[in-house]
């Protein structure tokens, strides 16, 4: 081959390799950009935004390091505090019967959406414990919460835990709804995947669990659905978010901070689990919180599964009632 025909072939590939690449950052964002949010979605289905998770008036944002979180704060000003925090692919705008709930026990209510999820902001971070740690403190900080009930659900249940781990002077009591941190065999997808055909992917894997079950027609369920799928199709530092909370967040590798919150909190834990969850293994994981806190009360929902918080609420916040008002 002549120096020419080398020189030739050399161009050639060099020029095919920086197309390839314009093309990945066409389609794989910055680690380092700003996504945006719900407050952000294309005009085309800003519609659908308005709709199935409308800005109320009691929304607010919240100024952080990271950027600001979105959030609301409902019920009772004089009634004792509880922070709920979300799963992975969803936010408190699909299940208002849980808020409602709450409020009409007298409890003062404060939701917000995690990083990267509803109107919170998608920071270039990586979005591993410290950063949901974070947020939530700079939350309680901005409005003056010294204090609080901590509940979480799925993801938000790693959260929990490791914030109660980090933080414990502000947690009053902890409850722990099909708690992440250890999770089994969570999807782990690359950036080009999940920014091309991952979206449709992770809406089939995270409605999987419950729209052909019992409650999967209910219209409570038809709005849970709509909210998750808004967020998963539609928010766009959703992908990002999910990505890097699978490699890095803390649905993995929590036993540490489980075993810390067991020794600091005692008794003051809570953990509802439905026997038939296989999203948080019940089975497999179980028996490990019961050894890494063997002074929490334990609640076993029979046959419920991954969803049984939306579907049936009053089966987990039942329980949660009572286990608030054995401090009072």
């Amino acid at each position: 081959m002549s120096i020419n025909e080398t020189a030739t072939k050399a161009t050639i590939i060099a020029t095919a390799a920086l197309t390839l690449y314009a093309v990945y950052r066409l389609i794989v964002p910055s680690h380092q950009a700003e996504l945006g949010s719900l407050a952000s979605v294309k005009p085309k289905v800003r519609h659908l935004v308005e709709k199935h998770y409308p800005i109320t008036p009691d929304s607010k944002m919240a100024p952080s390091k990271l950027g600001p979180t979105y959030y609301r704060i409902l019920g009772n000003p004089t009634g004792e505090r509880i922070i709920l925090i979300h799963g992975i692919s969803g936010t408190w705008a699909s299940m208002p019967q849980v808020l409602d709930s709450l409020v009409s026990r007298g409890y003062q209510v404060c939701v917000y959406d995690v990083y990267g999820r509803g109107y919170s902001a998608s920071p270039g971070v990586k979005y591993d414990h410290v950063t949901y740690t974070q947020q939530l403190l700079d939350l309680m900080n901005h409005i003056s919460w010294p204090r609080a009930n901590i509940l979480g659900y799925s993801m938000g249940g790693g959260i929990a835990t490791y914030f109660a781990a980090a933080h414990p002077e502000r947690v009053d009591r902890l409850v722990l709804v099909a708690p992440a941190g250890k999770i089994v065999g969570a999807p782990v997808i690359g950036p080009l995947f999940s920014n091309t055909i991952g979206r449709k992917y992770l809406l089939g894997r995270s409605t999987a669990g419950y729209v052909n079950g019992p409650y999967g027609k209910e219209p409570h369920m038809l709005h849970f659905a709509e909210v998750q799928e808004l967020n998963i199709l539609h928010n766009p530092g959703f992908i990002r978010a999910y990505s890097s909370t699978v490699s890095d967040g803390p649905i993995w590798g929590a036993h540490g901070a489980y075993e810390r919150v067991g020794k600091l909190l005692g008794n003051r834990v809570l953990c509802v689990w439905g026997t038939e969850d296989t999203t948080t293994s019940y089975e497999t994981e179980m028996p490990h919180f019961k050894r890494l806190m063997p002074n929490a009360k334990i609640v076993e929902v029979e046959g419920a599964g991954h969803s049984f918080l939306p579907e049936t609420c009053e089966v987990v916040l039942e329980p949660v009632a009572a286990f608030l008002k054995e401090r009072q």
